[in-house]
């Protein structure tokens, strides 16, 4: 088990390795919108498609594991080699499943949402940052307070990126480094 720190947090990296015994995918359509629609025009509606993999992984000792994710699309069939990885927080139980590799194709996947949960700042910390600048860009810019606005808004989403690509590239290097064996 590698532990990692991202963004001041520490995660333990765990993993479970094994053999894929079956598998399934699906898609979900979510579907939403307003107004209404006729053939008239009016309303509108969009759309979006979550895919859904579900597996089962026997591991070396001959104990079963399930798991249904999302967000990953995976490429797996049964008789894989598949290794699954969750992150999780400090004095946690659980976290979330960041990527799958399977090493039968020497392919990884990353989960997008997971990644946002983990490596994402602190809303905390943003808030507090925004209400900070916030007071101090007033008193300093007083009427051409709105441009200070744009300014620290612009700076503090800059941070936010930054720092997300930043996390992303340790769990990225973090995971090379490891041993499945």
């Amino acid at each position: 088990m590698q532990t990692v720190n991202l963004s001041g947090k520490t995660y333990k990296l765990h993993v479970i390795t094994g053999t894929v015994l079956s598998s399934l995918k699906y898609p979900e359509i979510q579907v939403s919108g307003g107004g209404v629609l006729s053939s008239s025009g009016g309303g509108y509606a969009t759309s979006t498609t979550i895919i859904h993999d579900e597996f089962f992984l026997q591991d070396r000792k001959g104990n079963e594991h399930s798991f249904q994710l999302s967000d990953f699309n995976l490429a797996i069939r049964e008789s894989n080699s598949v290794s699954v990885i969750a992150a999780v927080r400090e004095n946690r139980a659980s976290g979330p499943y960041i990527a799958v590799i399977n090493h039968s194709t020497d392919k990884y996947y990353l989960s997008n949402q997971s990644l946002r949960r983990v490596c994402g700042p602190s809303k905390v910390l943003l808030i507090g940052l925004f209400l900070g600048l916030s007071a101090l860009g007033f008193s300093l810019f007083g009427e051409k307070f709105t441009a200070a606005m744009f300014i620290l808004l612009l700076s503090i989403l800059g941070y936010a990126i930054f720092r997300h690509f930043q996390d992303v590239k340790v769990i990225e290097a973090e995971i090379n480094t490891m041993d499945f064996n």
